[in-house]
């Protein structure tokens, strides 16, 4: 399996996250025109408001209670991560052609393996994130698992006791950050701008991973530049 692999098998679940959770989220906004007539002593002002019809991405996110999904759908692509960057470091497969999962959490937890886009604090970070939510994936999948009306994810573990609950705010972070991670391995050396993104989101899950992040390295604004597009008919 290459990173090109690895964009194939996760396509479904990357596209799944990039439309429910936008890198920037979409809002409304106002806008001001006037317009002056030469021909005319008048000249007109008027001040309106844009407003989005219907749900924006997020919205949706929230009508159709969808995070716990968008947090089975972040783990796999981050499981399909570390089977890359595991094969890519020569780890060898322990159950025929592949790993279980079992051995990919115990090597998460190393925060070993970390492929050369990534900062090796932020993959172990990373990593440390995605042994965290094991448990809560199978519970997912295999067990029972329920939201609070605060909207936080509880699963069960293995003797059917509650695991430690991962609020709303965790679920979208979680998603975030695996979104934020497949998409640096394309590129073929680091970005500064992407590590920025991924600290920050891994910096909401603190309190999943417990592991230290350096605060002078989590930005609290990540600049943006943009341009705006008009089209107009001819």
């Amino acid at each position: 399996m290459t990173w090109l692999d690895f964009k194939t098998r996760s396509a479904l679940e990357r596209d799944v996250l990039s439309r429910a959770l936008p890198a920037v989220a979409s809002d409304e906004h106002t806008y001001r025109r006037a317009t002056y007539d030469p021909k005319s002593s008048a000249k007109n002002v008027s001040i309106g408001v844009g407003d989005t019809l219907g749900f924006t991405p997020e919205g949706c996110v929230n009508h159709l209670a969808l995070r716990p999904l968008l947090v089975g759908t972040a783990w796999k692509v981050l499981d399909l991560l570390l089977e890359e960057a595991l094969a890519q470091a020569g780890v060898a497969h322990n159950h025929g052609a592949e790993y279980t999962i079992a051995l990919k959490e115990e090597q998460a937890r190393t925060g070993v393996a970390a492929p050369a886009q990534f900062d090796p604090t932020a993959w172990s970070v990373l990593m440390a994130a995605y042994a965290e939510t094991v448990e809560i994936r199978h519970s997912l999948v295999h067990r029972q698992a329920h939201t609070t009306p605060s909207g936080d994810l509880v699963g069960v573990d293995r003797d059917g006791q509650p695991l430690r609950p991962l609020t709303a705010a965790e679920q979208e972070a979680f998603a975030h950050a695996a979104v934020t991670a497949a998409g640096m391995v394309p590129s073929t050396s680091r970005d500064p701008r992407d590590e920025a993104r991924l600290l920050r989101h891994l910096a909401d899950l603190a309190g999943l991973h417990q592991r230290q992040l350096d605060a002078t390295t989590i930005p609290t604004i990540i600049p943006e530049v943009g341009y705006p597009f008009h089209c107009q008919k001819r």
